[in-house]
């Protein structure tokens, strides 16, 4: 089995998470600027997982399609552990998280102008979206789009044969 993939997604997840201890215990949590420097690091983990798949367990040399499903592994594996990591962070460490997330969609829509009846309105949506199953669905999904565009540039860019030179 090519495992290069998988153990960089581990790797990454895990840098992930510490990223967001780090960010956390900083008081940083709800710094949009600084929380969205993880999806740099899903960036450079699904890539890595393809260059050392092709490196490693293809002998130096892939396909776009080789190339593509291990950088899919990879964005699988992350995926699920970074999406598991967020419901422990949310349900465990930081339970306030849900409820400070609301209070800042609440003052967002005051600062936007919106009236009492419209924030009265979108609130109940809000809240159906602020749930421990929906934003692990919307992590998993999150993770695993950026995961696939990645995967497929990254392999685009790095395939040394075609699936035509394959011998048949």
């Amino acid at each position: 089995m090519n495992s290069s993939p998988i153990r960089i997604a581990i790797v990454g997840a895990l840098i992930v998470i510490i990223y967001g201890l780090l960010l956390h215990f900083t008081g940083n949590s709800y710094n949009k600027s600084l929380t969205n420097l993880s999806n740099i690091i899903v960036i450079a983990t699904i890539a890595l997982g393809i260059y050392f798949f092709k490196k490693n367990d293809n002998n130096g040399v892939m396909t776009f399609k080789e190339g593509f499903w291990a950088g899919m592994r990879a964005t699988l594996i992350f995926s699920l552990i970074g999406s598991i990591w967020m419901i422990i962070f949310i349900k465990f460490i930081s339970p306030d998280f849900i409820n400070t997330m609301k209070q800042m969609q609440m003052d967002e829509m005051i600062k936007k102008g919106m009236t009492d009846e419209q924030i009265e309105v979108a609130m109940p949506m809000i809240n159906k979206f602020m749930t421990l199953p929906f934003m692990f669905i919307i992590g998993f999904i999150t993770y695993t789009f950026i995961g696939t565009i990645t995967a497929a540039i990254s392999s685009g860019i790095m395939k040394n044969r075609s699936s035509d030179s394959l011998p048949a």
